[in-house]
């Protein structure tokens, strides 16, 4: 048989374990992906080292194919086996190196009893001062934990809880999401987030069966991706709560770039037909539908104005917030809606707060944002 004849028998397995696998039959579909990767490397029998391009791809598959089967052992016997011949193209070398890394970190996970969900959600920040596996400490840290709140709020609408403003989700929640940073493989500065399985899902009462971290994880990238291109329309549709839309559509906001640190932030997951970009302009119409949603309860009359500083303190008691711009004190009156998830990450960090000036008291608050 030609290389085309195995390859092809190697697609049609690799499509049945598709299937399989879609259905929830994860038996078959491991089958079905082991007969796709013995097909698969008998082809590379079939091919002249001269064709490096085919060559090398065909390794990879082969090797990606029986990780798919969770044939560990045989994956990384391709993987040695064709990076020691010297024969293959640079990329493939690239790419089966992050896949023995790939392995090799899902077998620690395992033999230290930690089962993550799959197909978590990537994200790649790209931008000038980001380069190749490197990027600010503050920047990492803020957009991890902005998905962070936002998985905890997923949970928490999925679950009809009321629409938290401060504090910490409930234990019940933190026992059910538990986000993990995975690494991700290199090119820009990229990381993937998902969640560990409870190891006994918690009895909530408001839930009539337990959440599946996957189901959060597809419920978040749907989220944002609404947020981002339908805030005013289609979003209402997917969260017909006030409230938590304000908030998921401020977060979403917050982790678009304002084109100083970055210029972008592409996030994808696996089974999705497109990637969600943030860029700039997202950030400009996010800001436009936060603050018509704010200010609709407001006097529409009055010019809003932006105030630049360092957070310094959020007085509750006085439903307030106090900026030091440099030149003195500013407080910010109003903020009683503006949850935590949202101003904790912010601060004693420089920050945008728009409001609308008062003739005879401190501005109101209409918004909040980074200042990056």
């Amino acid at each position: 048989m030609t290389w085309r004849e195995h390859h092809e028998r190697s697609d049609a397995h690799a499509w049945d374990a598709d299937i399989a696998k879609a259905r929830g039959d994860i038996d078959s579909a491991r089958r079905s992906f082991a007969l796709a990767a013995q097909a698969e490397e008998t082809a590379i029998g079939e091919i002249s080292p001269n064709k490096a391009r085919t060559y090398g791809v065909t390794v990879v598959s082969a090797a990606s194919l029986y990780r798919e089967a969770q044939l560990a052992t045989e994956a990384e016997r391709v993987a040695h086996t064709y990076l020691a011949s010297g024969l293959l193209p640079e990329f493939a070398k690239t790419q089966l190196r992050e896949l023995l890394h790939a392995l090799w970190d899902e077998q620690a996970r395992a033999a230290a009893g930690i089962d993550l969900a799959e197909q978590p959600l990537q994200f790649s920040v790209r931008g000038e001062m980001i380069f190749r596996g490197v990027a600010p400490l503050l920047l990492i840290e803020g957009i991890a934990k902005r998905v962070e709140s936002m998985l905890y709020r997923v949970a928490e609408l999925e679950q009809k809880y009321n629409h938290r403003l401060r504090g910490q989700p409930s234990k019940e929640i933190k026992s059910l999401i538990q986000p993990w940073l995975v690494q991700s493989a290199p090119g820009s500065y990229q990381f993937a987030i998902t969640l560990r399985r409870p190891i006994q899902p918690p009895l909530l009462q408001a839930a009539e069966e337990p959440l599946a971290p996957a189901r959060i994880l597809e419920r978040l990238m749907e989220i944002m991706q609404m947020s981002a291109k339908s805030p005013e329309d289609g979003l209402p549709q997917l969260v017909s709560d006030d409230a938590y839309r304000r908030t998921f559509l401020t977060l979403t906001r917050d982790l678009a770039p304002r084109g100083s640190t970055y210029q972008s932030l592409v996030i994808s997951r696996e089974g999705q037909s497109t990637d969600l970009i943030l860029s700039s302009e997202t950030r400009f119409s996010l800001n436009e539908a936060i603050r018509n949603i704010r200010r609709s309860v407001k006097d529409v009359t009055v010019e809003l104005r932006e105030y630049r500083g360092t957070l310094r303190a959020v007085d509750l008691n006085r439903d307030s917030l106090r900026l030091d711009t440099g030149k003195g004190e500013c407080r910010i009156n109003g903020v009683g809606d503006a949850v935590d998830d949202v101003i904790g990450p912010m601060m004693n960090r420089p920050v945008i707060v728009t409001a609308q000036p008062q003739l005879h008291s401190h501005p109101q608050f209409i918004d909040i944002e980074p200042d990056d």
